[in-house]
Formats: C-alpha cells, sequence, structure tokens
C-alpha cells in the first residue's frame, strides 16, 4: 500500500500532471466560456467550430441524429445554433469536443470505451432529471459527462496504482472511493473537480464532480448539480451501459433520491430515453 509519505509523494505528482494537461481544443473552450456567461456572443463559438472542420463535421452528424429532434435539418453550424439553440450546442460540442480528448490519451489499464458509455449515460440522465426539476439541462449535461474524469486522471498518472485500485475494490466489495482514499490520500471526484477547474469550467459543474458521491456536500437550492449527477449515476450504473460484468449501483444518498428521482412511470419512460440517447452519443 505504501506509506503515507509515499501516497502524499503520489498525490502531490499526480496534482502537478494534472496541473499540466494540455488545454482545452479551441472550440470547447469557447463553449466553456459560453456557458458561464450567457452573455457572450455565440458568434465566437461558430467560428471556433466552423474553423476545425472535422470537428464541425462530428457536431452537424450529431446535432441531426434523432437525440436532438431535428435530422436532415441542420446543414451549417449556424444552423444548429438556430434550430437547437446555443446551450444545446453546447452540449453536442461537449460530447465531441470530451471524446477527442481521450481518443489522444492512452493507457492499458484503463477501458476508455466502458468508461466514456457510462459517462454519456450519467450526461443524459442527469440533463432530464435536471430538466424536470428546472435547472440548466446543459449545465447538467456537462457535469455528468465530465464527472468521473479523475478515474482518467488516475489510469493515465499512475497506471500499476489505478489497477491495483480497481483490482481491490473488485475484490474486497468496497466502494472505489474509500479504496482510492486509503491508496491515494484522495479520490477522483477531488481530482476530477481539479481537472474542470484547470480547464476552467464553470464553478457549478467543478463542485458537481466533486460532490458526485458526497450530495450531501453539493449546494442546495435549485442548481445543486451535484446531487442531481449523484442520481444520474446511480440510474446509469443500474441500467448497465458498459456492459460492465461487474457493474454495482452505488450506494445512493435516499434524500438526493427523493429529491429528484422521478415516480414509477416516470422512471421507467427516463430510463427508456437514457439507454436509446446514451447509444446513439457514444457511437457518434
Amino acid at each position: 500500500m505504501g506509506t503515507p509519505a509515499d501516497r502524499a509523494s503520489e498525490l502531490a505528482s499526480l496534482t502537478r500532471q494534472i496541473a499540466e494537461l494540455p488545454p482545452l481544443p479551441r472550440a470547447m473552450a469557447e463553449a466553456v466560456r459560453l456557458m458561464a456567461d450567457d452573455d457572450l456572443s455565440p458568434r465566437a463559438c461558430i467560428e471556433a467550430i466552423t474553423y476545425d472542420q472535422a470537428l464541425a463535421v462530428r457536431i452537424l452528424r450529431l446535432a441531426n441524429s434523432a437525440f436532438y429532434g431535428a435530422p436532415g435539418h441542420v446543414g451549417t453550424v449556424s444552423d444548429a445554433v438556430r434550430l437547437l439553440g446555443l446551450r444545446t450546442v453546447t452540449g453536442v460540442l461537449s460530447v465531441v469536443a470530451m471524446q477527442t480528448v481521450l481518443k489522444g490519451w492512452h493507457c492499458e489499464a484503463f477501458d476508455f470505451e466502458n468508461y466514456w458509455r457510462h459517462s454519456v449515460g450519467v450526461a443524459v440522465a442527469a440533463k432530464e432529471l435536471a430538466l424536470r426539476g428546472g435547472v440548466d439541462g446543459e449545465l447538467a449535461f456537462v457535469a455528468g459527462l465530465m464527472h468521473d474524469v479523475g478515474q482518467v486522471a488516475m489510469a493515465l498518472c499512475q497506471p500499476e496504482l489505478a489497477q491495483e485500485t480497481w483490482q481491490r475494490a473488485r475484490s474486497s466489495d468496497q466502494p472505489a472511493l474509500e479504496v482510492e482514499r486509503a491508496l491515494w490520500s484522495s479520490g477522483h471526484d477531488v481530482l476530477g473537480s481539479d481537472i474542470a477547474r484547470h480547464w476552467r469550467f464553470p464553478l457549478d459543474i467543478v463542485e458537481a464532480i466533486a460532490c458526485h458521491h458526497l450530495p450531501h456536500r453539493a449546494p442546495r437550492g435549485p442548481a445543486a448539480l451535484g446531487q442531481i449527477v449523484h442520481v444520474a449515476d446511480a440510474i446509469a450504473h443500474g441500467l448497465d451501459l458498459n456492459g460492465d460484468k461487474c457493474e454495482a449501483v452505488p450506494n445512493v444518498d435516499s434524500a438526493a433520491w427523493v429529491q429528484w428521482a422521478p415516480e414509477h412511470d416516470d422512471m421507467l419512460l427516463l430510463l427508456a430515453k437514457v439507454e436509446s440517447h446514451a447509444k446513439v452519443l457514444a457511437e457518434a
């Protein structure tokens, strides 16, 4: 397991590596600015997307999917903004940009495909829960998409220790977060929020990532994204979107569930929607 000094040294090294991560792609950076500033003109985001032709093609393909309800009607990035709205386009962009970032990262100890399918499922579920509760759906979507990015950082920076962490969690039937804190002196929730802060995501998203396993620490009120992502995470695990044989639903905070989870019939509709839409986005 290593001494406390060893763990502190490894955590300090990981923190330095997070600080040295490359910046987000230009278009995603513009989208992050838009999420943080509703008064910002959409022109900068449109220009940034159009500048990257490969990115623009993928944006248009997703925008024309059944998920966004405008199949065959979106011909340009400007059309996407006009038909879908700027907030929705930032959600589309976050999917494409994060997938692009992940493709640039490689680690044999980490299953990026499973991670991606689960993250997209949480994003879709978080958006649906947020909209039902009168909260910004796109902020919730991005927070859900980013909620486990700290796991990626662990795998990339300390692959052997990350592998030991996941194996020990499964063999002992302990929550992975508890094992992370024992072996790393931190958890993927804290590390993920550090990454989101490094990439200058809005504070609501940073806090949601930090609190998604401890929703009682999330800010209260209508914008409690940490609670929403917590419930969305449980829903996505329950659907087993990544086909993990060892999949298990994490412990769910009862207060957060009562606050955000819909009743039985609405829950069935939500589950069906998350399952079908997550598949479209994960494979786009």
